[in-house]
């Protein structure tokens, strides 16, 4: 008889409470890291870059040398794992169908609207798109034998919403079941499962302990656990056919990838011994984090398990080790980590991050209905290519404001529509950012090597009729961008990014339209301008500014103007004293470029 030890399950509002801290800090992990990673493209690098628990905007550098462009990246922005993290769990709501949803759904519609996505995920959506696993034998071969050997952690990156469903489970073999069917739609190395469910197996450990925490514990329950994490998975029948032809010695690399998920654990447990920050660096090194296999599934999720028990009593400390690793995976990494510290200690450290996170309203629910088990049921569908050869058509007549059904989604609106300049003389690159009523944003691009040197969204491409009755193509009648009139002030500034910083932070604007060199907050208007002056103009006088005209005056509530004096002298930018006036109270600073704005409290005239 089998006497594995029982799991001990905590209080059900206690365990509700940290799954909603683990999601919400796997997300914050993510959008803290992604400007970091190794694939981040961060445009002006990131050797500067000081860890802070704040999420700023940055710029990307994407289209590789196809298409090379720059794209501006909100603050609080997620990537692939969060995405990952809603897909799954979508799918798990979906009750016994989950595995044919995530698929079928899923999957294929993700490759819409990724952000960052790596590699071999993005590969196993294609092939599902097409109605096929990615282990298929008809398959070329090359593409098979990449499949089994794809052993990156973007199985272990989505392993949350499977524990928190199922986190009542009295045996870890219970949950095991769908972290391998789900890691083996994407990852056919044993790298990529072990590591998902050791980490999986630390995750659920938390959300249910009872007792106080021990100085190490998570790592070493871990460790000791691996009876219940290590044994062989039971793939489906196609799968092992596969497996037999193509990975052959898929069953010992499964014996290895264990061994070495136990060799990376045990260095962090001697990296631990030593409790000093400065061994944090050498024993990330030694687990494999800054090498070629750097976004294997066992090194992430070991180096995730030593962050967590690290700095178990200092988690946002921890949160940011891991997202401010340099030459690495450090958003997932630092999502994995999230997840862990979540689950130990709760929401309270994060603070402000939750609300600077996006999409926190639509996290906090899903972490909520995997928590309950049940939640709304979103539409499902079998993904075929007349599905985004119709998106696609609608985008290319579709303005800012216009609403849409999108896939799964449902209703959603477009927010915003930018175009990006590139290098590239025979490419067009737009992209559409939506809001859904799910509650999740997405982002859409598309590339187009256009007609004559134009881009079919211009609307000089004819489009077929959709009519019932077919008919001939009809020209749309939609105008050039180019020839609409726009009325606003521009402001040339020296940093674009910079820039952006002080008028979406500090003064508060949002921002409706960008590209490459120019960001739109509808009346205001910022352009890059490498000839722009980058020192600050000196203070007018009152009198002056009077006369000048020439400040941008923004009024705020009575009660808020202190806030956002102190903001701005945080901030280091000249600023003058708040003044008192019967109009309302006021003071006057200047922006990054020198430009003069004036904060003034709204009058009791209103």
């Amino acid at each position: 008889m089998d006497t594995a030890p029982m799991m001990p399950t905590a209080t059900d509002s206690i365990t509700r409470d940290r799954s909603k801290a683990a999601f919400l800090a796997a997300a914050i992990g993510d959008a803290l890291g992604w400007p970091m990673e190794d694939r981040g493209n961060r445009v002006g690098g990131t050797a500067k870059v000081k860890p802070a628990p704040r999420l700023v905007p940055w710029s990307r550098r994407e289209g590789g040398g196809y298409a090379p462009h720059e794209q501006s990246i909100p603050a609080g922005t997620y990537s692939d794992d969060t995405q990952m993290l809603l897909a799954v769990g979508r799918s798990r709501l979906r009750g016994p169908d989950w595995y044919r949803h995530l698929i079928e759904a899923e999957l294929p519609v993700w490759l819409l609207y990724e952000r960052g996505g790596g590699g071999a995920l993005k590969r196993s959506a294609r092939s599902w798109s097409t109605g096929r696993p990615p282990w298929d034998l008809n398959h070329k071969r090359d593409a098979v034998v990449a499949y089994f050997r794809a052993g990156g952690n973007g199985a272990a990156m989505r392993c949350l919403p499977h524990v928190l469903v199922d986190r009542d489970a009295k045996r870890f073999d219970q949950i095991a079941e769908f972290l391998d069917a789900d890691g083996l739609a994407t990852h056919g190395h044993p790298r990529a499962l072990v590591g998902a469910r050791a980490l999986a197996w630390g995750v659920w450990w938390t959300l249910n302990r009872t007792s106080s925490l021990g100085y190490g514990e998570l790592l070493e329950r871990t460790i000791e656990a691996a009876p219940e994490w290590a044994g062989l998975p039971r793939p489906p029948a196609d799968w092992t056919e596969a497996m037999t032809q193509a990975a052959s010695g898929w069953p010992e690399e499964w014996d290895m990838a264990v061994e070495e998920m136990l060799r990376y654990l045990s260095i962090a447990r001697n990296g631990l011994a030593h409790g000093a920050v400065a061994v944090d660096g050498e024993t990330l090194e030694q687990i494999g984090m800054f090498g070629k296999e750097r976004g294997a599934g066992t090194v992430s999720a070991a180096a995730a398990i030593f962050l967590a028990t690290r700095y178990t009593s200092q988690p946002l400390q921890g949160l940011l080790s891991a997202a401010f690793l340099r030459n690495t995976d450090s958003d997932t990494v630092a999502s994995m980590t999230g997840a862990l510290l979540g689950g130990l200690a709760g929401a309270d450290w994060l603070g402000e991050l939750t609300r600077q996170i996006q999409d926190g309203g639509y996290l906090e629910e899903m972490a909520d209905w995997l928590a309950v088990g049940e939640g709304p049921e979103v539409p499902s569908l079998r993904w075929e290519p007349s599905i985004r050869t119709s998106l696609y058509r609608r985008l290319e007549v579709s303005m800012p404001g216009d609403r849409m059904e999108l896939p799964i989604f449902g209703a959603a609106q477009i927010t915003q529509i930018d175009d990006y300049e590139t290098k590239s003389r025979i490419n067009f690159i737009r992209s559409w950012s939506f809001k859904t009523e799910l509650g999740q944003s997405l982002t859409v691009k598309r590339y187009d090597k256009g007609k004559e040197g134009i881009p079919r969204w211009e609307g000089r491409y004819p489009q077929q009729s959709n009519g019932a009755g077919g008919g001939e193509p009809k020209e749309s009648v939609r105008p050039k961008t180019s020839a609409r009139r726009r009325v606003g002030l521009v402001r040339e500034v020296h940093d674009l990014t910079i820039a952006c910083r002080f008028y979406e932070q500090i003064v508060g604007l949002k921002r409706e339209r960008s590209t490459q060199n120019t960001v739109s907050f509808g009346w205001l208007a910022l352009e890059l301008c490498p000839g722009a002056r980058a020192e600050q103009l000196s203070l007018p006088s009152a009198k002056e500014l009077e006369e000048s005209r020439q400040s941008i005056r923004i009024y705020v509530d009575a009660g808020d103007l202190g806030r956002r004096h102190q903001e701005v002298v945080a901030s280091g930018l000249q600023v003058g004293p708040v003044e008192e006036a019967a109009s309302g109270n006021r003071f006057r600073c200047a922006d990054p470029d020198g430009y003069v704005v004036e904060f003034r409290s709204h009058s009791s005239g209103g």
